[in-house]
């Protein structure tokens, strides 16, 4: 079941809301120690009393008749400005946030420009972790594992100035999965792999001798094995087993077929 996250504003709402409510009392306390308990307003009527004040513009009332001498006209003021200027600053920061954080993600969303290199700081990690993007700019290792997109012609050097460095210095406890159509990454760098204990391995199915692979029928080691592994050869090959669009006999059959050759094979003496 999808949960929907509390938005941050709304959490920073909830707090500001909460601390409003003891602000009046604390701020109260702070300007006027001791005076509270005399005139015997608690935590929840202070708010009550700021409305009597603003109210009756500091004058006439009993409590200010009673305390002359140490309500202070101007720490009231200030009390008063304190008691609402502080909750109101913090939803007007909350929502300059919230308005800057929102013009971010649309502009991340729907623009792109190219970045300067104090932008890129938050990318960068130590030598040794991740991708090499430039000479001075390195990624770090976490930031690796999002989509990079190397774009440039025939000859303009992307093999040499990104994809040589980062399979060279990448730190050697590091696994890479290379994509290498003509094979010129593997004869540059085999070499050098192996001499910092790397196990450079070439999966070119036209080269079956320098070539890695995998004998399916090596891992069966019973008769129902191999049959659910004939199964999903052919299942997986495109077709329907369970009948949808056409005749399941013919996926059947092609189950059977395959399954008694594999026997066959996984029978004969030596190396299938």
């Amino acid at each position: 079941m999808n949960q929907e996250k509390v938005s941050p504003v709304t959490i920073w709402i909830v707090i500001i809301l909460a601390v409003s409510a003891f602000l009046p009392a604390i701020t109260f306390d702070m300007l006027f120690p001791g005076i509270r308990t005399r005139i015997h307003y608690d935590d929840w009527q202070m708010w009550q009393f700021w409305i009597e004040c603003l109210q009756n513009n500091f004058h006439g009332t009993e409590i200010f008749a009673s305390f002359p001498e140490m309500l202070d006209k101007a720490k009231l003021v200030l009390w008063m400005i304190l008691t609402l200027g502080v909750p109101l600053s913090g939803f007007a920061c909350v929502m300059i946030w919230k308005k800057k954080s929102d013009a971010k993600m649309t502009s991340m969303q729907t623009s792109a420009v190219f970045a300067k290199l104090s932008e890129l700081d938050e990318y960068q990690g130590k030598d040794g972790e991740g991708l090499i993007l430039t000479k001075n700019v390195r990624m770090r290792l976490n930031t690796c594992f999002t989509h990079l997109l190397v774009v440039g012609p025939t000859g303009s050097g992307k093999t040499q100035s990104f994809f040589l460095p980062n399979i060279m210095k990448m730190n050697p406890d590091y696994s890479m999965v290379i994509t290498d159509p003509k094979g010129e990454l593997f004869q540059q760098t085999a070499a050098y792999q192996r001499s910092i204990g790397r196990t450079p391995v070439m999966l070119k199915l036209d080269i079956k001798d320098h070539s890695i692979c995998w004998n399916p029928l090596d891992t069966p080691k019973d008769p129902v094995t191999m049959a659910k592994l004939c199964r999903s050869i052919v299942v997986n090959k495109g077709g329907d087993s369970s009948g949808g669009a056409g005749d399941p006999m013919w996926d059947n059959s092609a189950i059977d077929l395959l399954t008694s050759l594999a026997y066959i094979v996984k029978s004969l003496p030596g190396d299938a």
